[in-house]
């Protein structure tokens, strides 16, 4: 992150941006081009976030021949600097002779107001180019907000947004998607999206998808994302056995009911309305189409007396690998629901977006708008904060550069004149004022070398997410790099797996820049315009599979005593060769044993279930085993925020908005629910929402947590290493365990 001098100067640069900007025009290759960029749709039904990745549909036509083509898009990131994607696993594009082509790209946008650039390039050239303003893109929503992307209209979303503005919850969008072709290939297509609800009333999107398609959402999901899906009259149908839907059940046995007793969904919902009263008065056959589920996983929220064995699940909120789906065994689309009055406030609890206020009363609210002065109102933007600070480098503040100008000017001004005047020697100004200015510049210059240091720096944070029962691997990086003087950088970056898994789908990486979500200066919500640099970079996606096609960034400028910010994803979907599965004893609390499955050593180790946590003592090495007899667990709350009793009296350890403890803000960040959220640190925690794992320890899933020195992720410059004493890292693992809690389930 620049420092403030360099960020109001980028605003005052700002007012040029129009001058720079070029017209959405095609252009022509050399000898003349058949080939034209005719439109563009972005985002999910032209809904899209600034600093996530998002799906654009090309439609490019061409008068002549087929031409194998690559699709190169270019977006402004986080600082203004135009980057370039380019994907270097994928196929030439094939352009249809005579024809029109529909190709799908992703891009990361990180200014509100910028536009975006296609290009069609050939062996022989570039074929042709367009740059599209923001106007011309559709609907940039701010970084932080929610989206909620449903797959068919009329399922209440837009009542359950409205619901959550009244009760001065987090801002909601929701984007309606009915055709399936508007819907990513890849998994980080989704990366914008909250949550996504599908519904099986009718034969709709979720069954129409393509299998590209439709691993996309199911990589998405298992990967940390989140699914409410709505399985009612058709429930039978579309999860049975040989159905590919099959895998989003939550339990066995589904078979499709009618069901007459309504209350728990009506006591849920708070409602003041009886479903069977819906209409004006009780309806003599009423009955809502329904599907039963037995044995099943994860938390019940909702039930009814019913089905096979009396009891009937409504809503259940289960994990699938790091993500989470919520099963409603009912069709909120259909009647009676779609005329009940509280249907709005029942999607609005079930998609947990009521009630999760950013306004958390009082003292919470208070140090929110403390923060403002801060330039973040995020933990992201703490951790990035905290990852600006590099030893041995003093950060030149503004009040500083002010207060040498003040000097300045007060020297070769009013001081130079009355010192001349007391001597006669006004004709010597010109030399007295250049000699000030020289020793002014040779200051400022030796200043700068004393405090910003020669080296390059860098802070290096991985974040490796391991859940057994899926074969699921997800690695998180956070790499700053300081540069003390005006560079560009090419850097490669790898993943370094704790654990091998036998393959059975796409793996991958992903590395680009990284924002500060918000509206502050230089934040991703902001509408600065103009840029250090001119000349654009390039960032490069690579799979696994197609290794050496590493994930990397080409040409990457840093200014002059600059930072920059980049993020970094790799992922591996396979199958263990042995997971481990814990068990709750009566009392809900952990029994039996676990072992460290990775391949590296932890320490600091805890276990986390439910509302309490289990302290590990020691290194645990691989294949070490931990035991949970006659472990006395501790309030996980209480660790969090670090309370204790002092003279009977509870003391909670208030958060620290301006730490800069990296593993403490990392912390909070993995379990910020369990913690106590926006209500504890005044914070929030809206810009990646995919780290928080607290409801998986609500719904069947106890967690290890450690830090290793062994590092998640390697990334260099151009296959060569940092200077390891200028380098600072950071990993943490948390692996994600089972637990069998048929004996407490089995208590009356």
């Amino acid at each position: 992150m620049m420092d403030l001098s360099r960020r109001i100067t980028l605003v005052i640069l700002a007012s040029l941006a129009p001058l720079m900007c070029g017209s959405a025009v095609n252009a022509a290759a050399p000898g003349g081009s058949a080939v034209r960029i005719e439109s563009v749709q972005i985002g999910f039904n032209g809904i899209f976030k600034t600093g996530h990745w998002t799906p654009v549909w090309v439609a490019i036509s061409c008068a002549g021949p087929g031409i194998d083509v690559e699709l190169q898009l270019a977006a402004r990131d986080s600082d203004g600097v135009e980057a370039i994607l380019v994907r270097a696993d994928d196929r030439p594009l094939r352009l249809t002779a005579d024809g029109a082509t529909v190709a799908l790209q992703y891009v990361k946008s990180g200014r509100v107001g910028s536009g975006l650039t296609i290009r069609v390039v050939a062996l022989s050239g570039e074929l042709a180019a367009r740059t599209f303003a923001a106007g011309e893109l559709g609907s940039a929503e701010p970084s932080t907000q929610e989206l909620v992307v449903g797959f068919s209209p009329g399922l209440g979303l837009e009542e359950a947004a409205r619901r959550a503005r009244r009760d001065r919850s987090q801002p909601v969008t929701v984007a309606t998607v009915v055709d399936p072709q508007r819907l990513p290939a890849d998994w980080y297509g989704y990366d914008a999206v909250d949550v996504v609800v599908a519904t099986t009333g009718e034969a709709g999107v979720l069954e129409n998808l393509s299998d590209a398609q439709f691993e996309a959402l199911d990589g998405w999901l298992q990967l940390g994302g989140r699914m409410v899906l709505c399985a009612g009259r058709r429930g039978a149908e579309v999860l049975a056995p040989a159905s590919r839907l099959a895998r989003f059940s939550p339990g066995q046995q589904v078979e499709a009911i009618t069901q007459r007793v309504t209350s728990g969904l009506e006591n849920y919902a708070g409602a003041s309305e009886r479903l069977d009263a819906v209409g004006g008065q009780r309806a003599r056959r009423f009955g809502v189409p329904m599907t039963a589920v037995a044995e099943v996983r994860g938390t019940v929220e909702s039930m009814e007396v019913g089905g096979q064995t009396g009891r009937l699940p409504t809503i259940v909120r289960f994990p699938y690998g790091l993500g989470q789906i919520t099963f409603l065994a009912f069709d909120p689309e259909l009647p009676p629901l779609d005329q009940w009055q509280s249907r709005g406030t029942l999607m609005a609890r079930v998609l947990q977006i009521a009630g999760t206020s950013r306004q958390v009363g009082g003292e919470a609210d208070s140090r929110m708008g403390q923060v403002a002065h801060l330039g973040y109102e995020d933990l992201a933007g703490q951790l990035r904060s905290a990852l600006d600070q590099f030893p041995g480098v003093t950060r030149i503040e503004f009040s500083w550069v002010a207060g040498l100008l003040a000097l300045y000017i007060l020297l070769i001004g009013p001081v130079d004149y009355f010192f001349l005047k007391r001597f006669r020697l006004l004709s010597w100004t010109w030399l007295s004022s250049s000699l000030i200015a020289v020793v002014f510049c040779g200051l400022a210059y030796g200043a700068m070398q004393r405090l910003a240091g020669r080296e390059v720096h860098v802070n290096h944070v991985d974040l490796v997410d391991v859940d057994l029962e899926q074969g699921v691997m997800r690695g998180s990086s956070w790499t700053h790099m300081y540069s003390p003087a005006t560079e560009k950088f090419t850097l490669e970056w790898r993943e370094n797996p704790p654990l091998a898994l036998g393959s059975r789908s796409p793996s991958g990486r992903l590395l680009a820049w990284q924002g500060l979500p918000g509206g502050g200066l230089g934040g991703l919500d902001s509408r600065a315009g103009a840029a250090l640099f001119a000349e654009p970079y390039t960032m490069t996606l690579g799979r696994v599979e197609s290794d050496p096609g590493l994930a990397a960034i080409r040409d990457l400028p840093i200014e002059v005593s600059g930072t920059k910010s980049l993020a970094g994803a790799w992922w591996a979907l396979g199958e263990v060769p042995s997971a481990q599965r814990l068990s709750a004893n009566i009392h809900g609390l952990l029994a039996g044993q676990l072992t460290n499955p990775l391949d590296c050593e932890l320490t600091d180790c805890m276990v986390l279930y439910e509302n309490w946590m289990y302290p590990v003592t020691g290194t645990l090495t691989p294949g070490k085993a931990v035991t949970f007899d006659g472990v006395s667990p501790r309030n996980l709350e209480w660790h969090f925020s670090r309370r204790r009793v002092v003279d009977t009296k509870e003391v909670v350890t208030r958060w620290d908005q301006t730490s800069v403890d990296v593993p403490r803000i990392l912390e909070m960040m993995m379990f910020y629910r369990a913690a106590g959220g926006a209500a504890y640190t005044g914070l929030t925690h809206r810009y990646q929402t995919y780290l928080d794992l607290s409801e998986h320890l609500r719904t069947g899933r106890a967690i290890l947590i450690g830090r290793s020195a062994a590092a998640g992720s390697r990334l260099a410059p151009d296959d060569a290493s940092w200077d390891a004493s200028r380098v600072r890292q950071w990993a943490f693992y948390r692996v994600v365990f089972p637990v069998d809690r048929s004996e407490r389930a089995a208590v009356p």
